[in-house]
């Protein structure tokens, strides 16, 4: 049974990730996250590792309704900002230079914490 973790919650539609703890309460798995809000993964329906990643793909249910969410266990990347000012000849924009550097980050972070999003999708399910 995994220990509560740090991780990162992020629901399609939603600008950002909600940072908060990911735990077990009473088997069912639950989301604090940092404003107080609780939300309960009741009727979960699948946990996967997106593979090379250190994300879990989650499926469940709300109120009877289908639902998707991510769970990061480090930061998520930023959402960019439209590209202003090309570089490198105009080839790649800043914002393509922040996308690379960002999966760089998140590569290193999979490396690291690879057992421990193991460890989570197994006891999800997965």
């Amino acid at each position: 049974m995994p220990e509560p973790t740090i991780a990162w919650l992020w629901r399609p539609g939603e600008s950002r990730g909600r940072r908060g703890i990911l735990g077990l309460e009473a088997g069912a798995p639950e989301f604090r996250a940092e404003d107080g809000e609780v939300i309960r993964l009741t009727d979960l329906e699948r946990a996967r590792r997106q593979r090379g990643t250190p994300v879990l793909e989650i499926r469940y249910r709300r109120e009877g309704e289908p639902r998707i969410a991510l769970i990061f266990f480090t930061r998520p990347p930023e959402r960019p900002d439209p590209d202003p000012v090309p570089s490198l000849f105009g080839l790649v924009g800043m914002r393509g230079l922040r996308r690379v550097g960002e999966m760089g980050r998140i590569r290193a972070a999979n490396k690291r914490l690879k057992p421990l999003v193991e460890e989570w999708a197994k006891a999800l399910g997965g």
